[in-house]
């Protein structure tokens, strides 16, 4: 009977039988191992990094989190495999074989999983850590993830052949439990099944012993106090990075402020304003430190040098974030970048300042933007957009027979040439063209055409210098067609590295998170018409933020309200101060003041004090003999709260111009009703023909009719010949007022600016739209039901809004 047959097989607290110790270890050991090693392994470089010694204290207190976990997840699973077991034995014997298989195959499975997905994350993150010398950022995998199709190609450009075939191989290890059971030495000795007595022997006693003295060494080890530059390292780097990645929306939480905003800047003519073309060239990756002029060993750009003496140079140039979508900002807007990682300038308005595109438009301008790189990448197209540029051409625009791909995700500068060019000519009004270059981007191509030269031992470094000289080749063709063309003399040129690059100076690499000198200390200069070449460089601590000021101020404009942060490089003594920041979230900052720099780490370790007078190459911390200030820190606190809070109330006052009471006037009212909640009274749309580059600028406008609605979210489908549609969904309001938020009585203006790329094809297009909630699962859909007389729903309840045609 089976009640009989279970009372054979009580569930007691016996040692675990040995097949359950053997399945454990032997997939337990190596995540052991690896976790350990990795550990261990960064302990030694940041040691070696922060010029801290060895200490055994600091080491244990540093592998105290992995001490406790290891040995509680091995008690877990000799727990969780002994009762599954046990488990399997107690429904065979009562007959039900079926549920025996499939409880404990699942448990086995899960085991495997989790453990084979642990290693997998440990290693994964380990050799992010040796690639780019900092620790992977919770927020940066969850960001990575949800943007996994543009990053993708920059994730797959660093990893190597071998790190593929050993993520692969650890695929072994969900098979080798298996495999050692079917070894016939092994089930021998696997096949006892310990009784409650057993626990007097030694071999049931000592790996309990082993991992219990293990779990006391960390739990004593937890209150030893760990040096403060070791306290990234104080955590199980794979759980935190989860922790960091589940909650990292949480960005901006410190940045909340109630402090108006002002008046964006406007431009005032005087007496000097001249209409002088402007171009503005931004060098990718280009640092100071690896120019002649700056004090590099190699003359790898003599023709940008031999332009500095044409004009006039910048001593000491910086960027404020290390990576090029926030540098754009400041350099095109003068003002300085949203301190987060998410590039949330590329929200419609989200910009809190008029560009110099914009400014410059107004005056009568033609206003371009030409980059090799994918138009799309990071939302490239929307920032230009932002910024006011009429016309923006990237990688899928460019012919592109002939030239060769420098990069993941572009091609080579020279592409530039014969288009921007063909622009330029067809201009019969002064033009403000930019440029952004890539070829110096990692991974550091340069085209088959050009032979490199051998500067340095280090391979990444030689790379890196060679793009050097080939973006300088650039720059010389680029400038002969602008002498073809007799523009000199009326041009005003600015150039500018976005910013540096790292190569393990500070054991750190590539740009996002090098807060030193390599990092952020790029080259930069002014020539052209109201510029006099001088031979010394312009002095005083400046930043690339400076550049909208400049051409201001060499065009003859005065500028009236707005809040620029950045002051001219000709007729301003410098900034008294100036601030940096890391490109990930909570990683590092940075001040400089005179030649004292600090630089400020959060939690991760001692903040860090320079003379860079003294100490131009960062080698000798201060804050090793002296407590750095902590007014400073306060000061860079300050500056990151209330930048991001200028960010905020910007988008807050945008809501409140483009949410109403009372009825606006509306070009195109329409009715059309979402189940009672909301109704959508009609539509503005600026053009109906519409040339291949142009955008098209659309304004809906709804109303709530109740007080509570479903937290609704917008989908708008731009759908062109053959029924191809593109996916321009976004969040009203410049992404400043969801739905969910929408009060009844309102009436919500939201604007939407759509750019017409070279994918599409000319003919007649459609702007459909409605509402849908992916949490509705009943037969009804996803997608709310509308009505209407004024136009036409489809059975899809997609309303077909606005008719327009596309022109070559």
């Amino acid at each position: 009977m089976p009640e009989e047959s279970t009372s054979k097989l009580p569930w007691r607290p016996a040692p675990p039988p040995p097949i359950v110790m053997l399945h454990a270890v032997s997939m337990l050991l190596p995540l052991v191992v690896l976790v350990l090693f990795a550990k261990v392994q960064r302990y030694v470089v940041v040691r070696q990094q922060m010029g801290v010694g060895f200490s055994l204290s600091d080491f244990l207190g540093v592998l105290s989190p992995d001490l406790i976990l290891l040995p509680l997840v091995f008690f877990f699973w000799f727990l969780a495999l002994s009762k599954a077991l046990h488990f399997k034995e107690v429904q065979q014997e009562a007959g039900r074989k079926n549920l025996a298989i499939a409880v404990h195959g699942l448990t086995v499975v899960l085991f495997h999983s989790l453990t084979v997905a642990f290693l997998i994350a440990v290693a994964f993150e380990h050799i992010y850590f040796l690639v780019q010398r900092v620790p992977l950022d919770g927020f940066m995998v969850a960001y990575a993830i949800s943007e996994w199709d543009m990053l993708q190609p920059v994730i797959a450009s660093k990893i190597t052949l071998a790190h593929y075939l050993f993520f692969g191989g650890m695929g072994v290890f969900w098979f080798l439990p298996f495999g050692l059971k079917r070894l016939n030495w092994v089930r021998s000795k696997v096949s006892i099944r310990p009784e409650v007595s057993d626990w007097s022997q030694r071999q049931y006693k000592l790996p309990y012993r082993v991992l219990g003295g293990v779990f006391a060494l960390g739990l004593f080890s937890s209150f030893i106090g760990v040096d403060e530059n070791l306290h990234s390292l104080s955590s199980n780097t794979t759980l935190q990075v989860l922790s960091e990645a589940l909650n990292a929306e949480d960005t901006t939480a410190e940045v909340v402020s109630t402090e108006p905003v002002g008046d964006r800047i406007q431009l005032v003519r005087t007496s000097k304003t001249k209409a002088h073309n402007v171009v503005v060239i931004s060098l990718e990756s280009t640092r100071a430190k690896s120019l002649k002029m700056y004090g590099g060993k190699h003359d790898v750009m003599p023709f940008l040098e031999s332009l500095a003496k044409r004009g006039q140079w910048v001593e000491q140039a910086y960027t404020v974030v290390p990576h090029t979508s926030k540098a754009l900002v400041s350099i095109h807007c003068g003002i300085y970048p949203k301190i987060v990682p998410p590039i949330d300038e590329t929200a419609p308005g989200a910009i809190p300042e008029s560009c110099m595109a914009e400014l410059l438009r107004r005056e009568g301008y033609a206003t371009a933007f030409f980059q090799p790189a994918e138009e799309r990448y990071e939302g490239r197209d929307a920032l230009v957009r932002n910024m006011g540029f009429e016309t923006f051409v990237g990688k899928e625009s460019l012919p592109s027979e002939g030239f060769h791909e420098s990069s993941y995700f572009g091609y080579e500068d020279d592409i530039l040439i014969k288009p921007s060019l063909e622009w330029l000519d067809r201009q019969t009004k002064p033009f403000f063209l930019a440029y952004m270059t890539l070829s110096a981007h990692h991974d550091y191509v340069i085209p088959n055409s050009m032979v490199p030269k051998k500067y340095e031992e280090d391979e990444e470094l030689n790379k890196y210098l060679n793009t050097l000289v080939y973006t300088d080749r650039f720059l010389k063709k680029l400038f002969a067609s602008f002498e073809e063309r007799g523009l000199m003399e009326n041009t005003i040129f600015v150039i500018m590295g976005d910013h540096g690059e790292g190569f393990g100076e500070h054991a750190r690499k590539e740009h996002d998170n090098v807060i030193y000198e390599e990092g952020l200390r790029v080259p930069m200069l002014v020539l052209g018409p109201g510029v006099e070449p001088k031979a010394e460089p312009i002095k005083g601590l400046r930043q690339i933020s400076d550049t909208v000021p400049t051409v201001l101020e060499l065009l003859g404009y005065e500028t009236k309200g707005g809040a620029l942060v950045g002051e001219s490089l000709l007729s301003h003594e410098g900034h008294l101060e100036i601030f940096f920041s890391c490109y990930y979230y909570n990683f590092c900052m940075a001040h400089r003041q005179g030649d004292r720099k600090t630089i400020y780490h959060y939690k991760r370790r001692k903040a860090q004090v320079f003379d860079l007078k003294k100490d131009p190459l960062e080698l000798d911390d201060l804050a090793k003999v002296e407590k750095p200030d902590p007014a400073i820190i306060q000061k860079l606190r300050a500056w990151k709260r209330d930048t991001n809070a200028w960010y905020v109330a910007h988008l807050k006052r945008q809501k409140e111009r483009f949410v109403h009471r009372e009825m606006p006037t509306i070009a195109n009212p329409v009715s059309v009703r979402f189940r009672d909640e909301i109704e959508l009274i009609g539509y503005d749309v600026d053009k109906t023909n519409v040339k291949v580059g142009e955008t098209l600028t659309i304004s809906y406008f709804f109303r709530t009719l109740k007080e509570d609605i479903r937290k609704w979210k917008l989908f708008v489908h731009i759908v062109g010949p053959n029924g191809r549609f593109e996916n321009a969904d976004h969040v009203p309001v410049s992404g400043a007022y969801p739905i969910s938020d929408w009060q009844q009585g309102e009436i919500i203006e939201d604007q939407h600016l759509v750019r017409i790329g070279p994918k599409n094809k000319p003919g007649r297009y459609t702007v459909m739209l409605g509402l849908w909630d992916n949490t509705i699962k009943d037969e009804t859909g996803q997608r709310a039901q509308a009505t209407s007389k004024d136009v036409t729903i489809g059975k899809d309840r997609r309303v077909q809004l606005i008719p327009f045609r596309v022109t070559p």
